[in-house]
């Protein structure tokens, strides 16, 4: 098996193991929340189990998607896949990880602080800035290969008519050895 085979075998057992994480931790999730009395505020807080639970959850969540990101990022070095596009796929991660942070404490903050949620939204894009700008950056100084590659995949190369096979006469590809019309070699 060859080392670019083996790291995108481990790439999919990561996803694997991230899908059934979440799988398992949404179960838990499920089950607590239909808890009787989980819906009850904490006396003279305005806390409920749920945001409580939503919150702790959410954190292992975030440690979870941290721990991949750390594990699946040496693995997409080791591949063919070039690096604008792993770095690409990194940040990509950690902004998965800060949807999950905002998300999962947004009730918290919300039912504690109701007049500072815009603080709380504003200090997690703060957060988030620094994995979308590289990210940007990474779309941007790859841009021309890209566009290379796209261009490459959707063009197909002209046939040249100056060379006509000398058999049937169809006009030939260049470089071609055999005639794509009547099968003949060429040279």
């Amino acid at each position: 098996m060859s080392a670019g085979r083996g790291n995108v075998q481990d790439i999919i057992r990561s996803l694997i193991k991230l899908a059934i994480t979440f799988t398992v931790l949404y179960t838990i999730r499920t089950i607590l929340l239909a808890l009787p009395g989980i819906a009850i505020s904490i006396p003279n807080i305005p806390i409920t189990f749920t945001m409580i639970v939503n919150s702790v959850l959410g954190v292992l969540m975030m440690a979870v998607m941290l721990r991949f990101g750390h594990a699946i990022t040496p693995t997409l070095r080791g591949t063919s896949i070039p690096s604008p596009v792993t770095g690409v796929i990194a940040n990509l991660v950690y902004l998965a990880a800060i949807w999950i942070a905002y998300i999962s404490f947004y009730p918290l903050v919300n039912g504690v602080l109701p007049n500072y949620i815009w603080l709380y939204s504003l200090v997690l894009f703060m957060i988030a800035v620094l994995p979308i700008g590289r990210v940007s950056m990474s779309f941007y100084r790859s841009i021309d290969k890209l566009t290379e590659l796209v261009s490459k995949r959707m063009v197909k190369p002209r046939v040249r008519t100056d060379e006509r096979c000398p058999f049937c006469g169809s006009a030939l590809e260049p470089n071609a050895k055999f005639c794509t019309n009547c099968g003949a070699k060429i040279r």
